[in-house]
């Protein structure tokens, strides 16, 4: 796919929204939500220390994996300086990669969060009404 040359005044094209990617997320959302609260409704304890266990765990292969919380890859110059260019190609090649594997993970990361942030609200605000 070509794209036209952008001068200033030009707005960039726009990406298509990924619907797919709205569904897989959706779609992991509800599952998490049916499982956390069907084992909270069967009163197995254990629920909420594998749904944080699972939450650490995603997460801290995502910081690993993405390179910490930065979007930008770095250039060339950011590197050692010890380093020779083609070691800094490779580097930055393999930082590439493992960002396209480590966007998966969020997959698994979102819903965890949205399940386990729901449940905080629902015990300490909700629960108190009745």
């Amino acid at each position: 796919m070509r794209y036209k040359k952008i001068r200033g005044d030009e707005e960039p094209p726009k990406k298509p929204f990924e619907w797919k990617s709205l569904a897989i997320l959706c779609g992991a959302t509800i599952l998490s939500f049916a499982l956390y609260f069907t084992g909270c409704a069967f009163h197995f304890k254990p629920v909420v220390y594998i749904y944080y266990g699972l939450l650490l765990v995603t997460l801290t292969v995502f910081l690993i994996m993405n390179g910490g919380f930065t979007r930008d890859v770095p250039t060339p110059d950011m590197l050692n300086e010890k380093w020779d260019a083609a070691r800094k190609e490779r580097f930055i090649h393999n930082l590439v990669e493992r960002r396209k594997k480590a966007k998966w993970l969020l997959y698994i990361i979102i819903p965890l969060l949205f399940t386990l942030g729901l449940d905080m609200i629902y015990l300490f605000f909700l629960s108190g009404a009745k």
